[in-house]
């Protein structure tokens, strides 16, 4: 299972600014939390995910990725 981190947009004033990042399938625009996301909005890698989490993550989309790995798995573990 191939994740992305994708955007959601902050408050309209801020430009640029970046109000949740969302789990996605890769190159998908549906987070796991089904939120659809803007194709052209921002996405990266998981690699770098230390700098997200845990108070800049979706928490249905990272409970939802919990649920997608196999028994006892780390979470963390799919974000890497």
């Amino acid at each position: 299972m191939e994740l992305e981190l994708k955007a959601e947009p902050g408050c309209a004033w801020e430009e640029g600014e970046i109000h949740l990042w969302h789990l996605v399938l890769a190159r998908s625009d549906t987070a796991l939390c089904e939120l659809r996301l803007d194709h052209e909005g921002p996405t990266r890698t998981t690699e770098p995910s230390a700098e997200v989490f845990p108070e800049r993550l979706c928490p249905v989309c990272r409970r939802r990725c919990a649920e997608l790995l196999p028994f006892g798995a780390d979470p963390g573990t799919a974000l890497r």
